[in-house]
């Protein structure tokens, strides 16, 4: 008979020894971010206007792409709509250089993904950063390419809205 414990108690208790040491240190939550165990849930939210441009958007996206739901929508004009079906690439980071909500573990987040533009499929490329409280220091910059190759980015400040990002 085996006298070894389980694989899933020995991950429990390196899970549990890790959480200790990372409240044990000063830097505990960024400790415990780091942890790969931890990031299931992160994810950015929020919206709104892009500069100047006319363009508004709208998401709820996941830093792990398998997480669901993920939702981006972006308009401009009258007519001009795109509305993501699947995540395909997600990676959530933290910039250095932007002050930002230290309980997320992170202020920026790279996607890209596939869906429609005026019911054509399309494919998008963005970066969203939450430069902390309110739109002033948030930035959005998106790229949409349609089936026949057609491109349109925008990227700026928020000039009204928010983005948020949120820890697990």
């Amino acid at each position: 008979m085996n006298s070894f414990p389980s694989k899933s108690v020995l991950t429990l208790a390196m899970a549990v020894l890790d959480a200790a040491l990372a409240i044990l240190s000063p830097s505990w939550r960024a400790a415990l971010v780091a942890q790969t165990y931890y990031k299931g849930g992160m994810r950015m939210t929020g919206g709104g206007g892009i500069a100047d441009s006319g363009f508004r958007h709208g998401f709820a996206l996941h830093c792990d792409a398998t997480d669901l739901p993920n939702r981006l929508e972006v308009h401009w004009g009258t007519k001009h709509f795109f509305r993501l079906k699947t995540l395909t690439d997600a990676s959530c980071s933290a910039d250095p250089s932007i002050a930002a909500n230290d309980l997320a573990g992170f202020n920026t987040y790279d996607g890209k993904g596939e869906g429609t533009l005026n019911g054509v499929p399309a494919t998008a490329e963005w970066t969203f950063t939450d430069g902390g409280h309110g739109p002033k220091n948030d930035f959005a910059e998106i790229t949409i390419t349609d089936d026949s190759g057609n491109v349109v980015t925008v990227s700026g400040l928020l000039k009204n809205g928010n983005h948020l990002a949120r820890g697990g």
